[in-house]
């Protein structure tokens, strides 16, 4: 376990949640979709939660595995089933994600992209779905579609 947390600096992700220290896990900007190097694990920080990126063809058991947390909890926290495949890049959060966006991103807007859901948009943010889809009762009603502004909660 040691091993572990040494070689992906977990130890990092503490000093981010207790809010010690200067380091790169402090981001208040958008998370990236990018987050691997040579085989190994980056984390990052985001609305005061902690993600990492998924490589091809893993599943929430092979990272749940890998970090010592449980799949079922893992799974929960990103809003999909146990079981999910996950793609290339996909954001995988390892808290609950939070009701809202940082408090520093005040009312803003995303501008959706083609074949882009609410879902990916509440996972790139770090927003539960449920808040998400409050926020956009009327795109909810009529479909979402590309050029939509979603409100970030």
């Amino acid at each position: 376990m040691i091993d572990i947390i040494e070689l992906y600096r977990l130890y990092e992700y503490d000093n981010m949640v207790l809010g010690k220290g200067n380091n790169d896990w402090n981001k208040s900007s958008q998370p990236q979709q990018n987050g691997s190097y040579a085989g190994m694990r980056q984390f990052r920080a985001f609305n005061e939660n902690c993600y990492l990126t998924a490589h091809a063809g893993e599943t929430y058991d092979n990272i749940a595995r890998e970090i010592g947390i449980s799949a079922h909890k893992l799974a929960k926290y990103n809003e999909k089933p146990e079981d999910a495949q996950l793609n290339e890049g996909e954001i995988v959060w390892l808290r609950k994600k939070k009701r809202h966006v940082p408090e520093n991103f005040g009312r803003q807007y995303h501008t959706v992209r083609s074949n882009e859901s609410l879902y990916d948009i509440s996972q790139q943010y770090g927003v539960r779905l449920k808040n998400m889809m409050k926020a956009n009762r009327k795109i909810m009603k009529r479909g979402i579609k590309a050029g939509d502004r979603v409100v970030l909660p």
